[in-house]
């Protein structure tokens, strides 16, 4: 496969074996293969050589492929992700399984909040421009557990910005607050990003 022609493909591959599936070591390159982690240390010399193999590209290839400013800002992306919302927390790594289920998840949410239905973008450049000022609040999309009863899973977790996370809080059902304050917060967020309104707290 050449790596010129088929930029895009190997790329979204390499982010899929080193980024979402998290690949970096013997024993999950054999999970992976469902081979004996023996025969992989055999077949590949480093973890490098079982990622060239895969893309079935050169070293050279591999070098620039890695050292491409959008390949690396999308790695650096998704690494975040895994770090902030998945690899410390005990609870989402049972509820999910693994980082491919939750990062699948987590792309279905469509990167905005559930209730709201305001954007990540939308609400980092409303507290970068000072609209949303706060010491305890950031453009970060919380994940919300629908019924704290049921854990963390994709049928029971939803992305939930921290405004419409703390109205909402345990007192107000899902049900409630998408009926009586949920577009009242999106009508509120639009106009505040459109200077439609001004939000000067202190």
């Amino acid at each position: 496969m050449n790596l010129e022609h088929n930029f895009q493909e190997i790329a979204d591959k390499y982010i899929d074996l080193v980024a979402i599936k998290r690949i970096g070591t013997y024993n999950q390159i054999a999970i992976y293969k469902k081979e004996q982690e023996k025969d992989c240390k055999k077949k590949y010399c480093t973890i490098k050589d079982f990622l060239i193999s895969e893309l079935k590209i050169t070293e050279k290839e591999f070098n620039l492929l890695i050292s491409d400013d959008k390949v690396v800002k999308r790695k650096e992306k998704i690494d975040k992700l895994f770090r902030n919302q998945f690899s410390s927390n005990e609870d989402r790594k049972k509820g999910f399984q693994n980082f491919s289920n939750f990062y699948q998840w987590y792309l279905d949410q469509n990167n905005e909040c559930f209730y709201c239905k305001t954007s990540y973008d939308t609400l980092l450049k409303l507290f970068q421009d000072s609209k949303l000022k706060s010491e305890k609040f950031n453009a970060t999309l919380h994940i919300e557990q629908i019924d704290p009863k049921k854990g963390y899973n994709r049928q029971n977790c939803r992305l939930a910005c921290s405004l419409c996370n703390n109205t909402k809080s345990d007192l107000i059902s899902k049900e409630n607050y998408k009926k009586y304050f949920a577009s009242n917060m999106h009508d509120f967020l639009k106009d505040l990003s459109t200077s439609v309104i001004e939000n000067d707290t202190f």
